[in-house]
């Protein structure tokens, strides 16, 4: 990169920032997935593809004029949001399933290698990494200047950002490759032993804990005094952020491991049966579900006139977050398990064919 490139993505990224901005998995701490944008309703054109040699399943994250994310052929790539053109590449010490996470000038995320890293989003050079006890699925979350993420040893980590340190670790006895959601100091996170658990930000310490029947995969969602969740039992939950006991459970045909997005009263939510289902907040009550041609891991992403979301079949989809009617598809070469993410004109998502799609 030249020094000149250099000096006009600082200033990019640096304006109108009144203290560092942040962007992250599900766009927010508490995992809401929605957008304020319009987002698209018609499928005008692919803008661009950008290649890789392996697959996709990182979602991105949009920082200034660059959208960065992982592959799994060990890369966290800067690409530019205007020509597809890769600005850097940083080489992992594994595979990178795990979304980016950006504050200011620094891009966070972890790999299957357990490596967490800290690294510049102008230049690719690396800051810091710190080496956890498993590998790394979980998508970082960023509140102030920590980061809070999983592994697959069964640890929650709190991280400085600014020194690469641990804060604190919690042992939860089983796998998370959930991403935590975290509101009013606490941390919400699934485990691979059937269990959310409630975790004090500040140190770590259990609040609570909630059993569902299989498998917490699913990345939790905080909003209105619930955190919602699936699990590999079929069934979506409610729980109270308080009392940590059910509100209500909803029973699909299959495995749930989507991360939900909630928006105006809906909570947006994917199946192994195929389905999108959108079913109002408080009731369970559902408003509509729209059937793919296979599961759909991919977490649905919310904007003022349409909901995105890919599925196994290799399509990404737009439906009317209103009724579930279609609004458009476009097809990839393998299955969408990345969650697309939205600018004001573009969608941007991965696929398992290896490659970075803007469409528009």
């Amino acid at each position: 990169m030249t020094k000149g490139i250099a000096a006009i993505l600082t200033l990019t990224l640096l304006a109108g920032c009144a203290g560092p901005k942040t962007a992250m998995f599900r766009a927010d701490p508490q995992h809401s997935g929605r957008y304020q944008t319009a987002g698209i309703t018609s499928l005008h054109q692919l803008r661009w593809k950008f290649s890789t040699d392996g697959e996709v399943k990182s979602t991105p994250v949009l920082v200034g004029g660059s959208v960065l994310f992982g592959s799994q052929d060990g890369h966290l790539y800067a690409v530019s949001t205007a020509t597809g053109i890769a600005q850097w590449k940083y080489t992992a010490g594994g595979a990178i399933q795990a979304s980016p996470a950006v504050r200011g000038l620094e891009a966070y995320f972890g790999d299957l290698d357990g490596l967490f890293y800290g690294v510049n989003t102008v230049t690719g050079n690396e800051r810091w990494r710190l080496q956890t006890k498993g590998a790394i699925y979980s998508s970082a979350v960023i509140v102030d200047t920590v980061g809070y993420f999983g592994d697959s040893a069964g640890n929650i980590y709190a991280v400085s950002l600014e020194t690469g340190t641990e804060r604190w670790h919690s042992n939860v006895g089983s796998a998370v490759y959930t991403s935590p959601a975290i509101s009013d100091g606490i941390v919400y996170a699934g485990t691979a032993d059937g269990y959310l658990y409630a975790l004090d930000a500040s140190n770590g310490h259990e609040r609570w804990r909630f059993h569902a029947g299989d498998a917490v995969n699913s990345s939790p969602a905080v909003a209105s005094g619930m955190v919602y969740f699936g699990s590999d039992d079929g069934n979506f939950y409610a729980v109270n952020i308080r009392t940590g006991q059910q509100s209500w459970h909803y029973k699909t045909g299959g495995k749930i491991s989507s991360s939900p997005a909630v928006a105006g009263g809906v909570v947006y939510f994917g199946s192994y049966d195929g389905f999108v289902y959108a079913l109002d907040a408080k009731t369970k009550s559902p408003k509509w579900k729209y059937k793919t041609q296979d599961w759909v891991v991919s977490s649905p992403t919310v904007t003022d006139k349409a909901v995105y979301f890919g599925s196994y079949d290799g399509d990404l989809y737009a439906v009317d977050p209103d009724s579930g009617a279609l609004l458009w598809k476009y097809k990839t070469e393998k299955a969408v398990q990345s969650t697309p993410v939205v600018d004001a004109n573009t969608v941007y998502f991965g696929s398992s064919d290896g490659h970075v799609y803007a469409v528009q």
